[in-house]
């Protein structure tokens, strides 16, 4: 498990101090975590792998699939994976931003 955080932490370049105030807990408790000295509560896990946009069986090495919206394969899919991973990351507003412009365009191809 300590691998797959401290992966993906340092796949962002993020230090343990600005990931333990991300997720609320310390930066004792993610170095305890990461040298396996301790395992991270099942709250705790759960804000890991909201923030890093991936799900607890990554985290617990029982799944491979790095992102939630990972494409299984080269297909057209990857490109909306690829937009549905960076859709996540945007505040609120803006994913609504997004949503009424798709609603517009599809509502727009629909009558057309």
């Amino acid at each position: 498990m300590k691998t797959r955080i401290q992966e993906l932490r340092k796949s962002k370049k993020m230090s343990q101090v600005k990931l333990a105030t991300l997720v609320d807990t310390s930066q004792n408790t993610i170095s305890r975590i990461e040298l396996e000295e301790a395992d991270p509560s099942p709250e705790l896990l759960c804000k890991l792998a909201d923030y890093f946009h991936t799900s607890v069986d990554y985290i617990l090495y029982r799944s491979n699939q790095r992102y939630i919206w990972e494409a299984h394969d080269n297909t057209a899919d990857s490109r909306i994976s690829m937009y549905a991973r960076k859709l996540q990351s945007l505040n609120e507003e803006k994913r609504n931003a997004i949503y009424t412009l798709i609603n517009i365009m599809s509502d727009t191809e629909e009558q057309g």
